[in-house]
């Protein structure tokens, strides 16, 4: 299959199997190619735009210093990260202060919620309080490729018809028997309002938007648990599609931590939410 059949294909299906993934070659160089390209495009422009990424935790002290990490690797460093402690009841805040502490990176912010409110409430304290002309996610078990950042600025410098953009994300489980993730499939698709009422294939993780889009349509729903990232890029993109930017940028880890949300949160109370009001 070539890269324009699959992206035709892709504009209909939600997720790439790693074997079909493996064996066509083509697909694989396409992908390197555009992180080449985009990510030099990316790199050669001024870093002039303040980026804010919100990044909640909730009891996820094994994890989140490779998510920060991730952040400080990016090639684009004109960056404010705002880390929200959703009221951890584990070691997470302490965690966070020695590992902030030893880093001394004044870019990076740390904030705690008393109690736990969930994590629409810990991103809203984010955004609340982020000064960025442009506004990013990576959750606290997620990492990013170091050209995220850069390929954002780009694209939404160089497609001045669009406040927001996605890229396409690796999907990598976790294998308790073997203690580590590998890779299971990707997610890459053209932007298609249609399934997206239907079903999510835009993760918040690759998704970055300008300050007017917060602006006009509010923070995060605070009384959904799940669910909040498809409701929330539902509103950020009714006006306006999002500009799909056609690399691999961030790693989406599966059975990585117990409390993940697709794990611990009601899938069907929170989906009957968005089918109410959104009228999906």
């Amino acid at each position: 299959m070539t890269p324009e059949k699959f992206l035709e294909w892709a504009f209909i299906n939600y997720e790439t199997p790693l074997g079909f993934y493996q064996n066509n070659h083509a697909l694989q160089r396409f992908f390197e190619f555009n992180k080449l390209h985009y990510g030099h495009a990316g790199r050669s422009a001024p870093q002039d735009q303040l980026i804010s990424v919100i990044m909640p935790v909730y009891n996820r002290s094994g994890v989140v210093a490779d998510a920060i990490q991730s952040v400080r690797d990016q090639y684009y460093q004109n960056w404010e990260l705002l880390i929200v402690d959703d009221g951890s009841t584990d070691d997470t805040y302490s965690h966070l202060e020695q590992v902030l502490g030893e880093l001394g990176d004044e870019r990076i912010k740390l904030m705690r919620l008393a109690v736990n409110q969930g994590v629409s409430a810990a991103r809203n304290v984010g955004l609340q309080a982020c000064k960025g002309s442009i506004i990013s996610y990576l959750d606290s078990d997620n990492q990013w490729y170091p050209e995220f950042l850069s390929i954002v600025v780009g694209a939404l410098d160089k497609s001045k018809g669009f406040s927001s953009c996605y890229m396409g994300q690796e999907i990598w489980e976790y294998l308790p028997s073997v203690k580590r993730s590998e890779l299971r499939s990707i997610r890459a698709c053209p932007f298609n309002r249609s399934k997206l009422e239907q079903r999510n294939y835009i993760d918040l993780n690759v998704f970055a938007h300008r300050r007017d889009i917060y602006e006009k349509i509010g923070g995060f729903r605070e009384d959904m648990r799940r669910l909040v990232d498809w409701e929330f890029i539902l509103r950020a993109t009714e006006q306006q599609p999002s500009l799909f930017v056609p690399v691999l940028m961030n790693k989406y880890f599966v059975g990585l931590v117990d409390n993940q949300i697709t794990k611990v949160e009601v899938y069907d109370a929170n989906l009957q939410k968005i089918r109410a009001l959104r009228h999906y």
